[in-house]
């Protein structure tokens, strides 16, 4: 499991900023995110020369939309291993299945071609689209029916523990990266420190195995809690390797 952050925590921060921070922080990998792209041969340039790897392209590329091949080019001259892209904008609840059955098509349109490139396609885990849920997403990547299909995990807001274990027992082994970012109770972008879940996280990617942790936002978008937050990963690491 590597241990990085997603280039979208530091928005206002240029590309070579947020390389130095994650290499300052003692962190691996980066997930570059569509706001940072640039020249995708720049931005490998100076993942590389600051010690890390690209470990996934974050794309703001929706199912339904055209030209995910752009989306697997950038992905590939980045050197990451895969593509996230997201679920459409349609909730379980309200999708027809004539509106299933495009989406299960499109994922398997956009998985052939990627794999045409090498790299998978991981679907972000996100309410407002159709991968909001275990049961969900297993239904789509299954529908789907291509081996380089993967999904992301986050714990939803609101969170509760144990319905969490109970989804990712169900996704086991359908979950390539995880996004750690740790809302309050009372608000969803009301952002606190991850130490204050450290056990919860712990069980989380003790189960998961993840290629890849990655940190999104932190408590005032600041660099000082970033890295606080980064020990606290580091410490949850350490722990589930003992």
């Amino acid at each position: 499991m590597k241990l990085g952050l997603t280039s979208v925590t530091f928005k206002r921060f240029t590309a070579q900023e947020i390389a130095r921070i994650a290499n300052s922080a003692g962190l691996s990998a980066i997930e570059w995110n569509a706001h940072h792209l640039g020249a995708a041969k720049e931005l490998k340039r100076i993942t590389s020369d600051n010690g890390l790897i690209c470990c996934s392209y974050g794309s703001n590329f929706y199912l339904g939309n055209p030209d995910f091949e752009r989306n697997a080019e950038i992905c590939k001259e980045l050197g990451a291993e895969t593509v996230r892209i997201w679920a459409g904008k349609t909730e379980p609840k309200d999708c027809t299945g004539e509106m299933f059955e495009k989406l299960a098509a499109d994922l398997q349109t956009a998985a052939q071609t990627a794999a045409g490139y090498g790299i998978t396609v991981s679907l972000e885990y996100h309410k407002y689209t159709y991968n909001m849920d275990a049961v969900s997403s297993l239904k789509l990547m299954n529908a789907a029916g291509r081996k380089n299909i993967f999904t992301y995990w986050q714990q939803p807001f609101p969170s509760d523990y144990n319905k969490n274990i109970q989804e990712i027992n169900k996704l086991n082994g359908r979950i390539s990266n995880v996004h750690l970012y740790n809302p309050s109770e009372k608000q969803e972008q009301d952002y606190i420190e991850l130490a204050t879940r450290k056990k919860e996280f712990t069980e989380y990617l003790k189960l998961i195995k993840p290629e890849n942790a990655l940190i999104e936002f932190v408590k005032g978008g600041s660099e000082e809690q970033f890295f606080r937050d980064a020990e606290t990963l580091s410490e949850i690491t350490k722990k589930i390797n003992e």
